[in-house]
């Protein structure tokens, strides 16, 4: 969901770039405080970016921060355990 690099949300002003939290969290089938503070922490991670207008947040994922984790975590995991990275959207590629 928030790999899609074209995810635009619709509000009252116009269109967004990203996905606000109510769209995640009905996604999810989540509370929208679990999901605000989960996004909360990925924010202060740098994992995604978070933009406000009005009273609506909207998230969308910080690729470059993404890749670097993507490949620590890659690069730590014991061989038998690691990845087939070619299953994950292009955009981490």
């Amino acid at each position: 969901m928030l790999h899609n690099p074209q995810y635009y949300c619709k509000n009252s002003e116009g269109t967004v770039n990203g996905i606000c939290v109510q769209d995640i969290a009905r996604y999810l089938t989540l509370p929208q405080s679990t999901v605000s503070r989960h996004l909360a922490i990925l924010s202060q991670s740098g994992l995604i970016s978070q933009s406000r207008h009005r009273t609506w947040h909207y998230y969308s994922i910080n690729k470059e921060a993404m890749g670097e984790a993507i490949d620590w975590i890659h690069n730590v995991m014991p061989q038998e355990d690691k990845l087939d990275l070619s299953s994950l959207p292009p955009t981490y590629e």
